[in-house]
């Protein structure tokens, strides 16, 4: 699966729009973001992002600045693990626009859009993949342990 493209912008694609498109399976790819990997801000990110992408080219100058308090102000609790050059490119840009009070075009946010789509897919989805796997494989064990233990005790009585 390669880095979106930008004509791919504003849709997910691979692994990661299949998870998304599937109800169920994006319920419990969320959860897994959240319970296990403890690290939801690079879906939410891309959620965000395409949201936004569909209804409009740019965003108002407040909604641009609560997204870079949100998504990457540092200790924010959503804050994007992005590598330095593209946080700073992507927050003096915006900061430029918004003192001028001007609409902020959304590719201002599209490298931070494309390396979460990719730590998305290369890094968390097979991390998810495997955890789905052992996770089925310990719950047939789970359910083997309990059978064996329900036939004892009931020997017993």
């Amino acid at each position: 699966m390669s880095t979106p493209t930008t004509e791919q912008i504003g849709t997910m694609r691979g692994t990661l729009g299949v998870i998304m498109g599937d109800g169920k399976g994006r319920r419990k790819f969320c959860f897994y973001l959240r319970e296990q990997e403890r690290s939801m801000e690079n879906l939410e990110f891309v959620m965000w992002f395409e949201d936004h992408y569909h209804r409009s080219s740019h965003i108002l100058p407040h909604e641009a600045s609560s997204s870079l308090r949100k998504y990457f102000a540092r200790k924010s609790a959503h804050e994007l693990n992005l590598d330095a050059n593209v946080k700073v490119n992507v927050v003096d840009t915006a900061h430029m626009l918004i003192k001028q009070h001007l609409p902020t075009p959304l590719c201002i946010f599209q490298p931070a859009y494309l390396t979460c789509c990719s730590l998305l897919e290369y890094s968390s989805i097979p991390a998810y993949k495997a955890h789905k796997k052992t996770h089925k494989k310990n719950q047939g064990c789970s359910r083997h342990l309990i059978r064996s233990i329900r036939e004892v005790f009931s020997k017993k009585k």
